[in-house]
């Protein structure tokens, strides 16, 4: 089967609850992790630090620490398990029995207004950043922000100057619509976004619209399309899924689509995921569902090739 790369998951949550005995749910270790990985063949993954609202304020720099330590460990811990630091650590990518792993900032809320920390990050393995969650922080406004027109503040502007010195990918999920182009007319390093469908196809905050994709692709940069069913919206089921890509497709090309999953049925009580699209179980469907419309080397470009092609050229 086809390997995919995923630019967008939150399993470091469930394998955080392996380490903390006040966890209410037994979570699940990367090795478990991968053997469900396995059933949909996706051999690489963006390991998303995201900060649970119960962390913020006070101690989202902790629960980061905490999950990049988590991340590091597990990984340490596996011999088919890699740390992606730099581009020549995925060229054997698909071609051997291992996992790819990237380190991502899902919201740079850590940092605070301490651009020191952005090297602390690094130094310990982040190599993505995106810049908002959907909320406000100092450096941007998300999109749960839309209201107050608000972009990049100087702290931001700042940041960016630091995250394109050190070689580090900007994420431009979830940010504000003015915060994006705020990034895209101030800092010329790579962009993407790892997990954004289009509001062309359904008018949803969180997507991105036919300019915000365009100005992506414009820069070389990917889209990753994600499963979410208020993102997807339509019946809500593979099909609609479909929409999107295609739409994508025919904007941008197919050398810019990819995936960010963002599978979270693990995360949630009685979360219900997209009809025939819920888990990585189901990706044998997708790609089954994909050599209909396109071929197989246009799938491979957009299960893994383009994620690959795009994190490896830019990761110093």
């Amino acid at each position: 089967m086809i390997p995919i790369f995923d630019l967008h998951s939150d399993i470091l949550i469930d394998i955080s609850r392996t380490y903390t005995r006040t966890s209410h749910k037994s979570g699940k270790s990367l090795d478990e992790w991968q053997a469900i990985m396995k059933c949909g063949n996706v051999l690489g993954r963006v390991l998303s630090v995201w900060i649970e609202e119960v962390y913020k304020p006070g101690n989202t720099l902790k629960r980061a620490l905490d999950l990049i330590s988590i991340a590091k460990r597990e990984i340490k811990r596996l011999n088919n398990a890699i740390l992606v630091l730099n581009g020549k650590d995925l060229e054997k990518f698909g071609s051997n029995e291992g996992f790819y792993y990237v380190i991502s900032l899902e919201g740079a809320d850590p940092i605070y207004d301490d651009i020191l920390l952005l090297d602390v990050f690094y130094n310990l393995g982040v190599r993505l950043i995106t810049l908002t969650w959907s909320t406000r922080n100092f450096i941007a406004d998300g999109v749960f922000e839309s209201r107050t027109r608000g972009g990049l503040t100087r702290f931001g502007l700042e940041l960016l100057e630091r995250i394109k010195e050190l070689g580090v990918i900007v994420d431009l999920s979830h940010i504000s619509d003015f915060g994006f182009w705020d990034v895209i007319e101030n800092f010329d390093g790579p962009v993407m976004a790892s997990h954004s469908n289009s509001r062309t196809v359904h008018d949803n905050l969180r997507n991105l619209t036919d300019e915000q994709a365009k100005a992506i692709a414009e820069r070389g940069g990917i889209v990753g399309l994600n499963v979410i069913p208020n993102f997807v919206g339509l019946n809500k089921d593979l099909e609609s899924f479909m929409k999107h890509l295609e739409h994508f497709v025919d904007i941008i090309g197919i050398d810019h689509v990819a995936f960010g999953f963002d599978f979270v049925y693990y995360i949630y009580n009685d979360y219900k995921g997209l009809n025939g699209l819920s888990t990585e179980r189901d990706l044998p469907k997708l790609i089954s569902r994909l050599l209909e419309n396109y071929t197989r080397e246009e799938v491979e470009k957009v299960c893994w090739r383009n994620a690959i092609s795009f994190i490896g050229s830019n990761l110093k």
